[in-house]
């Protein structure tokens, strides 16, 4: 990661931060706070991973990364404590409930089928994925006035290179746990993304924007009586 890249890559993070920000502001349309929490896990995973690998090396460029995966943990933190202190009593939907259900059914199937080392290899991918594709049906059933394009486009600037990073890593000693778990995570993290993109360009707003039909709220006060 060059020192541009780090540069671009925090100014990307921003502009998801701001722009995610300020449509929840306005509406949780479309928004599934479990994959918010899900991301915070994902990243918590990600930054102990990140971290070991820095602290095995001591290199510059994995610090960069590692500062890279603090970033993202900070971002979807600061996403959570809006949705909680705006609409705290609206903030938990039935598709969380099936995130948490989801989620919990795959790790018991993985414990009874796989190894624990294809378990810790496949963790970060389960927490990221199942979400998101849950995020995907929550767009398409409710709409996305609660998603901001900025989020959308931002999170592929910001996944894509990181796919590419930890493939680099990975590739550099494929003996090294650490560096293939994230790989795995990133690759599924940025797949199941690609569907939240999909879902978001192919879904038509659900309300219609007062700013541009406002004048339907005088209908009542205009034919105030019966005929």
């Amino acid at each position: 990661m060059s020192n541009l890249s780090f540069v671009v890559y925090v100014l990307t993070c921003l502009v998801f931060a701001y722009g995610q920000a300020m449509k929840m502001l306005d509406s949780n349309q479309g928004v599934v706070i479990s994959m918010f929490i899900a991301n915070c896990f994902f990243f918590i995973f990600m930054t102990k991973k990140a971290f070991n690998i820095w602290n095995n090396t001591k290199s510059f460029f994995n610090l960069k990364i590692f500062i890279v995966y603090i970033l993202a943990l900070l971002t979807y933190s600061l996403l959570i404590f809006i949705i909680v202190s705006k609409e705290m009593e609206n903030s938990w939907k039935y598709y969380d409930t099936i995130n948490v259900i989801s989620i919990t059914s795959a790790f018991i199937i993985l414990f009874i089928t796989v190894k624990v080392n294809t378990i810790k290899n496949l963790l970060g991918a389960v927490v990221k994925g199942i979400p998101q594709l849950t995020f995907a049906i929550t767009i398409w059933q409710e709409g996305n006035l609660g998603v901001s394009l900025e989020m959308i486009i931002a999170f592929h600037i910001l996944t894509l290179p990181r796919c590419f990073q930890n493939y680099q890593l990975w590739k550099s000693n494929k003996t090294d746990k650490n560096k293939k778990t994230m790989f795995i995570s990133e690759v599924v993290n940025e797949s199941t993304w690609m569907i939240v993109t999909i879902a978001f360009f192919t879904t038509w707003k659900a309300r219609i924007n007062p700013r541009f039909f406002s004048f339907h709220k005088l209908i009542p006060y205009i034919f105030s009586y019966s005929f």
